[in-house]
């Protein structure tokens, strides 16, 4: 591997691993408060920020596999992060303003929206002859 590509990925990456080390101490925290206000907005704005780093990481992976490949093909339909960040966005200010239950349902329509794994990136990769 090019250490371009060592650079250009390897930051993003960590990006992403570094929101996502803090989810059990906000998952804990929030569960250990009963769903207080501040700490699902912690919570909640850790699982944004773990969108945010995740977009930014495949835009960084989109940008070294170059602008014809399967990957960017792919990733044109960006509604499902949208959707997602939109989500996520919203939830953290709804559980400040104290209603934990709509946060709630905003952020179980966010996992909902991942539930499923991107079976177009797979159909994307195993059409253009890319080794797994």
């Amino acid at each position: 591997m090019a250490s371009s590509v060592n650079g250009a990925v390897s930051w993003p990456n960590m990006n992403v691993l570094f929101w996502l080390s803090l989810r059990p101490f906000a998952t804990t925290w929030m569960g250990e408060n009963h769903f207080a206000a501040i700490p699902m907005a912690v919570d909640w704005f850790d699982l944004l920020m773990c969108t945010v780093a995740s977009v930014i990481l495949v835009k960084a992976i989109v940008h070294h596999e170059g602008p014809n490949s399967a990957l960017q093909q792919t990733m044109q339909d960006t509604r499902k992060f949208k959707r997602s960040s939109s989500l996520s966005v919203l939830s953290v200010p709804v559980a400040f303003a104290g209603f934990s239950a709509v946060a709630g349902v905003l952020v179980a329509a966010v996992a909902g929206l991942w539930l499923m794994p991107e079976r177009r990136i797979e159909r994307a990769i195993s059409q253009s002859g890319v080794a797994h």
